[in-house]
């Protein structure tokens, strides 16, 4: 326990900063509904991409099949999306959002909208679609906006796959193969554990773990919800950046931050919890699982006992901590679907319980005015003059993350 002394995505505040420095050439494909790099979001219209309400899967998660229930937190979950519903949003795009919003608002207003039946959130998911292929293909077409944009790349990659799989839409698919083949081609020619000699803030804030595994379980989503004739293909190149992982800073019961840095930190470890979880769902392979108990056991020193939370030491030095009194919305939110992959693959109840916990924190210390903030540091939550304050895209990527918790952990 900690006594008293993460903004990013599944994406992926990670890599959107990393300092790519290798010469590659972007693979292009033409001719789709995208209409370019060039093209407004707003011009395609409310019917482009339009969902097939019997067409489609789900999220990936293992559907609860016990009788439905609300979560204890399903009052706040409310007050969030109610309260996210009316954050900026023009031409598919959300102001203030860290490049987090282009996978956690599309992939939460297709899923609920479809869910739901309700029509405003499906339109407001084909606008963010829109959007996203703006951006993918842009970053197909000139290597360079793919350098200086790989942020927002993946996590449009990221909520294209989820829409794809959820909407039942495959159009546009050779845009989404095409930017994952050259951000694996970047990976592979790098690493490809990618621990490499750059200037690069987020390399060093994230440290080359979590960087490595956000690729990994990437290919793994792309292989759990396509299921295409190049899910396969994803899946072994998922597995072998787990295994390149797992010979770089496996120690047998955590994943160390770097070879260098041997400290138990909150986001790799709950990163590769969720990417290990993925890799024993689709395989089977025990070790898989094992690892990702073994790391639970491993963070637990890493609770407070004077609050409910996770120290996340990934940013706290960035952000100005002068004490261990340090937790993002961003590492909870992470650690909040690490809980749900837990539960999913043990059935668990302790790990539902974990997730109330997180959630009370959020809800206790984070949660102001009708929106949720950065971080708390130093015994008080985030504040205007400090580095970080307000992500309008860790906000969706909460809301995200609970509308799966209530789907798949409660069957609601």
């Amino acid at each position: 326990m900690r006594t008293r002394f993460l903004s990013a995505p599944f994406g992926l505040c990670v890599l959107g900063a990393v300092a790519w420095a290798c010469a590659c050439g972007g693979r292009a494909v033409g001719g789709d509904d995208a209409g370019g790099a060039a093209t407004d979001a707003a011009a395609a219209g409310p019917d482009a991409g339009a969902i097939d309400a019997g067409a489609g899967g789900d999220a990936g998660g293992s559907m609860d099949t016990g009788p439905k229930e609300q979560s204890p937190y399903h009052a706040f979950y409310e007050a969030v999306r109610e309260s996210v519903w009316a954050f900026p949003f023009e031409s598919g795009d959300w102001s203030a959002d860290l490049g987090d919003a282009a996978y956690y608002g599309l992939a939460f207003y297709v899923n609920a909208g479809k869910a739901e039946d309700r029509t405003d959130y499906l339109a407001r998911a084909r606008q963010a679609r829109q959007r996203n292929l703006t951006v993918i293909r842009a970053a197909n077409d000139d290597i360079s906006y793919l350098m200086n944009n790989l942020e927002e790349g993946l996590m449009a990659e990221l909520g294209l796959i989820e829409y794809m799989a959820v909407a039942g839409d495959t159009n546009n698919l050779q845009h989404i193969d095409a930017f994952l083949d050259n951000v694996n081609g970047l990976v592979d020619s790098m690493g490809p554990y990618l621990e490499i000699d750059v200037e690069s803030w987020a390399l060093k804030t994230y440290g080359p773990t979590t960087i490595t595994g956000v690729v990994a379980l990437m290919n793994l989503r792309y292989a759990e919800l396509l299921k295409n004739e190049r899910a396969a293909e994803r899946l072994e190149f998922g597995k072998k950046l787990i295994a390149v992982i797992d010979e770089k800073v496996w120690t047998g019961t955590f994943y160390r931050f770097s070879t260098t840095i041997d400290r138990v930190d909150l986001y790799p470890n709950v990163m590769m919890i969720i990417a290990d979880a993925v890799a024993f769902k689709l395989t089977g392979d025990a070790a898989y699982k094992s690892k990702c108990l073994s790391v639970y056991e491993a963070i637990q020193p890493l609770k407070y006992d004077f609050r409910k939370g996770y120290y996340s030491q990934y940013s706290a030095e960035a952000m100005g901590a002068k004490t261990d009194d340090y937790t993002t919305l961003s590492s909870q939110n992470y650690a909040i679907m690490a809980m749900a992959m837990l539960f999913d693959i043990t059935g668990d109840a302790k790990f539902k319980a974990e997730i109330v916990d997180l959630v009370s924190f959020i809800h206790d210390k984070l949660w102001v005015d009708g929106r949720l903030l950065h971080h708390w540091m130093d015994g008080r939550v985030a504040i205007p003059e400090d580095f970080e304050y307000f992500c309008s895209g860790c906000n969706l990527q909460f809301l995200y993350v609970i509308w799966y918790v209530e789907r798949y952990l409660y069957g609601y």
